[in-house]
């Protein structure tokens, strides 16, 4: 009787070994799969790759937002303010007017460079919430969207080019975040940013990152869909377009933005007028993003409660949906940290 359970214990032993060897060989092949979760939980990840392995032959939706999410929300900028990074973009740009004449002509009412300075300044900060009157959010995301009417989409690139080397994106990223970005879409899940900035801006900071990781000696970022040189934006009839949705104006035919917000993403069945933030990202999610795409969402990361309403939603519309929260604030969004959201506290940088 001794002997035969001596002998049990050996297999179950045996048994122990080869789950902690088989484990531990999984961990090995996830530090290469996403090498900045280094000093993350392991626990996390394993859930995150066993959701994407889970539902690899149907690959739904994966949506992120971007400023918070992605990237930091804290630039050092004008005035010794910490904005974001669009914000941080049209001070700079304000600064150096010189060298970029093109830049947001409908803020030079006289031909004076610190008057256009100003304008643009005291309009930026309007729009940021740096006021004691609180604008509402219909008002801000569509006056942001005009920020750059009567530039081309070539001016406003070359406008963004000149900040990001001074403001290298490196430095303010989420890098572990873009590992999971990387990671969809090597296996060819659909991946969409959702945000409340510019698609532009957004499309030209992944495109920067992608370019750099080319000579860094580190990973090598090939966002594919997020980072075309031209803002067509994914749909039915274009399949090769961009996949990022955010808050843009409509052009003219000569292709110059205009003040006209363009409402392409966030039309709704009632005819509500939305932008994209808060309850407009599930509008944008639902009336076009799925319906372009003719798939569910089951993966949606975030980081306030501008991505509540979204968030919320993919969570509960599949038991087997998953949520990433980054250093999640606000009063609603954190009350979504469970079982199917992992919480990551993360650091610019790094």
């Amino acid at each position: 009787m001794k002997s035969k359970l001596s002998a049990l214990k050996v297999v179950f032993l045996f048994i122990l070994a080869g789950l902690f060897f088989v484990q531990c060989g999984y961990a090995a092949d996830l530090t290469e799969l996403y090498p900045n979760w280094k000093d993350l939980s392991p626990a996390k990840l394993m859930v995150l790759e066993r959701f994407i392995e889970r539902h690899s032959s149907k690959k739904p939706i994966a949506v992120f937002d971007f400023d918070g999410t992605l990237i930091s929300e804290k630039y050092p900028s004008h005035g010794n303010r910490l904005r974001s990074g669009q914000s941080a973009w049209r001070a700079w740009t304000a600064q150096n007017l010189t060298a970029f004449p093109f830049a947001f002509p409908s803020f030079r009412v006289s031909g004076s460079l610190p008057d256009t300075f100003a304008n643009i300044i005291h309009r930026d900060e309007i729009l940021e919430n740096f006021t004691d009157v609180p604008l509402s959010e219909y008002m801000k995301f569509t006056e942001l969207a005009a920020f750059e009417a009567g530039m081309t989409e070539n001016e406003v690139r070359t406008c963004i080019d000149g900040f990001l080397k001074d403001y290298p994106p490196e430095k303010y990223v989420y890098y572990p975040m873009l590992d999971v970005i990387q990671r969809l879409i090597d296996k060819d899940y659909p991946v969409w940013i959702i945000t409340g900035s510019n698609p532009i801006y957004v499309s030209a900071i992944l495109k920067n990152l992608e370019e750099k990781s080319k000579s860094s000696g580190k990973r090598v970022y090939n966002f594919k869909n997020l980072t075309h040189p031209v803002y067509a934006p994914y749909s039915k009839a274009n399949q090769n377009g961009v996949k990022i949705i955010g808050n843009i104006s409509r052009r003219t035919p000569d292709g110059y933005f205009t003040r006209i917000y363009d409402d392409a993403f966030v039309k709704s069945p009632d005819n509500r007028h939305y932008v994209v933030a808060g309850e407009g990202k599930l509008i944008a999610l639902e009336n076009y993003l799925e319906p372009s795409e003719e798939k569910s969402t089951l993966f949606a990361a975030g980081n306030s409660d501008g991505d509540y309403e979204l968030m919320s939603n993919v969570l509960k519309s599949n038991s087997l949906a998953l949520g990433i929260m980054v250093n999640p604030g606000g009063k609603k969004f954190p009350t979504l940290a469970g079982q199917q959201t992992i919480v990551l506290n993360l650091t610019p940088g790094n």
